[in-house]
């Protein structure tokens, strides 16, 4: 597997917090420069792992791919005789977010907002999720939001609750839930507005 052959000295000023700032494939490159120089640091093999857990080999967002199928289950409601079937696939779309029973540590809850505003400004600014129908006519601001709140309500509360999985799924909650109020302005009326529905 190739890698950027070009490594940026300055990728590890203000290490971590600028990682988070780099593309994929930057920050494949700057993790394993940093880990290379320090190959015993705990927090960076754990970054490392949480990356690879995030991408894979040609960085796709393993991540959004969970996200996706989290809102397809939410359409497909279980029926009877599906719903062990339905359970065991909502549990394995939360174990590719990292929700496998275990407390999560700060380095996944530092992926999960990552995650969380990358998803956000990509909705907001797709042109095809603010489109009313086949790509005609554009949605206002408000209702882009609120829709973007239904789906984070839908995948972090009655997808898990389908599935009696809704402890599990609490932590990546909150951080939607507070990446979503700190992004979006007026967020905390739209959240108490898609929630009193």
């Amino acid at each position: 597997m190739k890698f950027n052959a070009e490594f940026k000295e300055e990728y590890l000023e203000n290490w971590p917090h600028r990682w988070y700032t780099l593309a994929p494939q930057e920050r494949r490159s700057a993790l394993l420069e940093q880990c290379r120089r320090s190959p015993d640091n705990a927090d960076d093999n754990r970054r490392r792992a949480v990356f690879d857990q995030r991408f894979d080999a040609s960085f796709n967002d393993l991540f959004l791919q969970a996200w996706m199928m989290l809102k397809t289950a939410d359409v497909q409601a279980p029926g009877f005789f599906l719903k062990k079937k339905y359970e065991r696939d909502v549990r394995r779309e939360f174990a590719r977010l990292g929700l496998n029973g275990e407390t999560p540590d700060e380095i996944l809850k530092e992926e999960w907002k990552q995650f969380a505003d990358m998803m956000i400004r990509m909705y907001l600014t797709s042109p095809s999720y603010r489109s009313a129908v086949f790509g005609m006519g554009a949605v206002n601001d408000r209702n882009t939001a609120l829709r973007l709140a239904s789906e984070i309500e839908a995948v972090t509360k009655t997808v898990p609750e389908r599935a009696s999985l809704g402890e599990l799924v609490l932590p990546f909650r909150t951080v939607l839930l507070e990446r979503f109020t700190a992004l979006i302005p007026d967020g905390e009326a739209i959240l108490a507005e898609v929630q009193s529905r």
